[in-house]
């Protein structure tokens, strides 16, 4: 239900207030996540003494079927006078189109002689895109534009900017190359926005801003007894955040992350979320005037949760303990929360994940690198070589990814390589390593064992194509032919025992990338030849094996074996010799 057990009982003790949760009397609600759940859904009631007290930490807010723009207004001055940490990402970078929310002109940013302050949107669009056809600078909005884009520009107004960024008419969808510089510069587009609106009701932008076009559900008005009151608290917008269609689309993950205030609309109330915490439009904490027990409970609730880095991080900063590891974990596990979303066409993979890639390459500190959206780090950027880093361990680490499978079975995407994530439709996971020491690539393994092929033959090292590759901000210019040198493991090693794949009899576990290849038809595949079994390294306690499979003189990816890295340390397998494969 979003609200700590311990903040609950606190709050009872110190303010005569009783949180509620009124359930059907048939359900086991003592099963353990049930109440949360059912809470989460249905909202809960808060009980008021009618006593004079000094301090409420907790209470309940009546929300009205109507946008409040003081409300926001109060969080947003909270938030620009108070947080240091979310005024420290800015760059130069301005959008070449905004809409004047006074006009409903599309004007060129460069006509205006001091630099906007403007609000952006992030929608999941409709069906149809033909308004966005003949738009141009200079152009006006239609008469009437979809309604998630009549109440931005009403909400905008109302909270004092004038100026509005949406993709829709601000970008030309027309011009191939104005919109590519357009989408490598969403990073800094969204980071750059005063506030960023989220559309999280509804399908589409049909459905519009509950409370700005239309009132809002739920709407309880609390019941006053002499003595005490009871108020109405809607479900947790989390949850409904997070069960949205809004949150199921790719391109709006980095659009959230990358922000630095989010404003989020659902069906019963507005959440609020900067990068130092976050604020329900239903519940008014108050730590001006919290007893010293309870702070650290309301700080602890009061956290961002939705849209911030992971890690502890945001994507383009780092704390002075933060480790390579730390990095690292950090970009897979936003990968991994954006390939569970969907895309409308496979060539957005990873454009519409550029914008989260430029923010971690940025530091000047431990930037991470990649190719193909696989991260590793470059030795060149180390600013501590004094420090022992295995930079091919980290490559190797990049490629031993899985599916997850929870939501959708894999699917192939024309126009990027097997051994990439972002070849792939579906869940992505990695495993996981607690020190930078953990990850590891074999002893006789360096960064020259692993280079790009080009069409006319030649090969380069990763790091010297990323210098050479013609237009820094092209993600797809790399070669999808990456040149690995390792060992096989010979289909002798592997048999089948008690329904698992072994390698010399020790088990391993089968993480399938094409659907319906089971673990015997990868042990006979292997033994004929089809198959290749390659060593790559190892994270924390597990070992990585890639199975690939050849046609047309290169190999693609069929699946990874995991077993315990030090049955990957065996003599048997150090005595093999180095091969050369070609992996697309």
């Amino acid at each position: 239900m979003g609200l700590p057990f311990s903040i609950i009982e606190h709050c009872k003790v110190k303010t005569d207030d009783f949180f509620l949760a009124f359930l059907p009397i048939d359900v086991d609600y003592l099963q353990e996540g049930r109440l949360d759940e059912l809470v989460s859904q249905t909202g809960f009631l808060i009980w008021r003494a009618q006593t004079t007290i000094n301090y409420r930490g907790v209470c309940a807010k009546e929300v009205s079927p109507r946008f409040d723009p003081n409300i926001v207004g109060s969080w947003l001055n909270e938030c620009q006078s108070s947080h240091v940490i979310c005024q420290s990402h800015h760059s130069s970078y301005q959008p070449d189109n905004l809409i004047d929310c006074q006009t409903r002109q599309i004007i060129s940013v460069q006509s205006l002689e001091t630099r906007p302050t403007y609000i952006a949107l992030s929608y999941v669009w409709g069906k149809s895109n033909k308004q966005a056809a003949n738009i141009d600078a200079e152009s006006v909005l239609p008469a009437t534009a979809v309604p998630v884009i009549e109440d931005t520009l009403e909400v905008a107004v109302s909270l004092g900017y004038r100026y509005v960024w949406i993709d829709k008419y601000c970008v030309d969808q027309r011009d191939g190359r104005k919109k590519h510089e357009q989408i490598m510069h969403m990073d800094s587009i969204y980071s750059n926005a005063a506030l960023t609106i989220v559309a999280a009701a509804g399908e589409d932008e049909s459905h519009g801003l509950p409370g700005v076009g239309k009132d809002r559900k739920g709407k309880k008005a609390p019941f006053q007894h002499d003595n005490f009151s009871v108020s109405w608290v809607p479900p947790s917008p989390r949850r409904e955040i997070l069960g949205s269609r809004w949150a199921t689309r790719g391109w709006t993950f980095q659009e959230a992350v990358l922000s630095p205030r989010c404003l989020v609309f659902t069906q019963y109330q507005m959440y609020f979320e900067c990068r130092t915490a976050c604020c329900y439009e239903s519940l008014n904490i108050n730590i001006q005037k919290a007893p010293n027990d309870i702070l650290p409970w309301l700080f602890e609730f009061m956290k961002p949760r939705l849209f911030v880095g992971d890690q502890g991080n945001e994507p383009g900063q780092h704390h002075p303990h933060t480790t390579k590891r730390d990095r690292f974990m950090a970009y897979v596990e936003c990968a991994e929360k954006y390939s569970r979303r969907t895309l409308s066409y496979d060539e957005d993979s990873l454009n519409a994940f550029a914008g989260m890639i430029k923010r971690f390459e940025a530091t000047d500190r431990l930037p991470v690198r990649h190719i193909w959206g696989v991260p590793f780090f470059d030795p060149r950027d180390d600013t501590s070589p004094s420090d022992i880093v295995d930079y091919v361990g980290f490559l190797m680490a990049g490629l031993s990814w899985w599916h997850d499978g929870e939501q959708r079975e894999p699917r192939r995407r024309k126009g990027f390589p097997s051994w990439s994530w972002t070849g792939w439709e579906g869940g992505i996971t990695w495993p996981r390593a607690v020190h930078d020491f953990e990850i590891q690539a074999p002893a006789d393994y360096t960064l020259a064992s692993i280079q790009l092929s080009f069409e006319d033959g030649s090969t380069r090292s990763i790091p010297d194509v990323r210098d050479n590759r013609p237009g820094a901000d092209k993600l797809g210019q790399y070669p999808k032919a990456l040149l690995v040198q390792t060992v096989a493991v010979p289909g002798k090693f592997l048999s089948m025992q008690r329904g698992l794949i072994c390698i010399l009899d020790k088990a391993a576990t089968w993480r399938p990338s094409k659907p319906g290849v089971e673990e015997s038809k990868v042990v006979q595949n292997v033994q004929s030849g089809a198959y290749k079994a390659l060593r790559l390294g190892s994270l924390g306690d597990a070992g990585f094996v890639l199975v690939v499979k050849k046609r047309k003189g290169s190999f693609y990816r069929v699946g990874i074996l995991e077993l315990r890295k030090e049955y990957l340390a065996v003599e048997e397998l150090h005595r093999l010799k180095f091969q050369t494969f070609k992996l697309k």
